[in-house]
């Protein structure tokens, strides 16, 4: 094989049969450089940046305009709080976007516009601040008002009707007080012939304890006494007022015991006959008074009611037996 002089030309001798240099010429350099084979650097060399000079930015700098809003770093206004204008965007700027004009690739190509890629604005909380002035303010309504009315109302009528039907009671019915002085053993009343009070016991003096009480029906009735073995010691008739007006009967009484109404008066009343006695000659009585004590004295002393109705004095009735003729019991 023909060799190339040192400094280029032909081989001596010339050519080969053919006329020319073998294909790819040899020991001469290819045209436009070495041959692109393996560890050669690429066209433009190696390690220099693209053709057309780096990317708008450079690489590895920082984006212009300040660092990228990347992930990790705290959005605008502080950690914590959500973004303005709601929750549930991304912070301003986009989150993760690449710098302005892309990273690494031509210009203008993989980058999103300026601003990053947003969405749309938060939703689901209200804006900052508390609710919008204007906007509705709880209050009470009438309601409770007309049902507390109502309530009263009915409870009044209620109180009413009670009242009506315990007046209509009360009408009907009458207190008898029985007192046996008749001088034997013990006696049982009987009203209409129905037995009232039983084994009433005797009592020569006065003595609370051995007075009985009942209640009967308002109207004309015939009330008797009765001893332990069926007789009877008394019977009297009389008309009987309602609202549970007072009637003393004391059977077959003796004639030297007699009763007497007495009323006491207490700071400036005044009682014109202190003492009432009942007839000596009949043995059942309508009692004309109200009787504040059965069968006892009435107290020493009262407390009289205060306040704006102050009271400066009150009487006392009540209802005692004696001995006929007793001169502490005289008006």
């Amino acid at each position: 094989m023909a060799n190339y002089p040192p400094g280029g030309g032909y081989p001596p001798g010339g050519f080969p049969p053919g006329g020319g240099p073998p294909p790819g010429g040899m020991g001469g350099p290819p045209m436009g450089g070495p041959p692109g084979g393996m560890g050669g650097p690429p066209m433009g060399g190696m390690g220099g940046p693209p053709m057309g000079g780096p990317p708008m930015g450079g690489m590895g700098g920082p984006p212009m305009g300040g660092p990228p809003g990347g992930m990790g770093g705290p959005p605008m206004g502080g950690m914590g709080g959500p973004p303005m204008g709601g929750m549930g965007g991304p912070p301003m700027g986009g989150m993760g976007g690449p710098p302005m004009g892309g990273m690494g690739g031509p210009p203008g190509m993989g980058g999103p516009p300026m601003g990053g890629m947003g969405g749309p604005p938060g939703m689901g909380m209200p804006p900052m601040g508390g609710p919008p002035m204007g906007g509705p303010v709880m209050a009470s309504g009438g309601g409770s008002s007309k049902m507390k009315i109502i309530a009263t109302a009915i409870g009044v009528g209620v109180l009413l009707v009670l009242g009506i039907i315990g007046a209509v009671w009360a009408s009907g019915k009458s207190t008898l007080h029985v007192i046996n002085n008749a001088g034997g053993g013990a006696i049982t009343i009987y009203v209409d012939g129905a037995k009232v009070e039983e084994n009433v016991p005797f009592t020569a003096g006065e003595d609370a304890s051995k007075a009985r009480s009942t209640t009967i029906p308002a109207g004309k009735h015939k009330v008797e006494a009765k001893d332990a073995s069926g007789k009877v010691l008394d019977t009297q008739s009389m008309d009987f007022d309602g609202f549970f007006a007072a009637y003393l009967f004391a059977p077959a009484h003796s004639p030297k015991t007699c009763f007497v109404l007495q009323t006491d008066a207490y700071g400036t009343a005044k009682v014109a006959s202190p003492y009432t006695q009942l007839d000596p000659t009949r043995s059942l009585w309508k009692v004309p008074k109200s009787v504040d004590s059965w069968w006892r004295d009435n107290p020493d002393t009262v407390q009289l009611k205060g306040g704006k109705t102050k009271q400066t004095g009150t009487t006392k009735t009540a209802m005692r037996q004696i001995t006929c003729g007793d001169p502490n019991f005289q008006n």
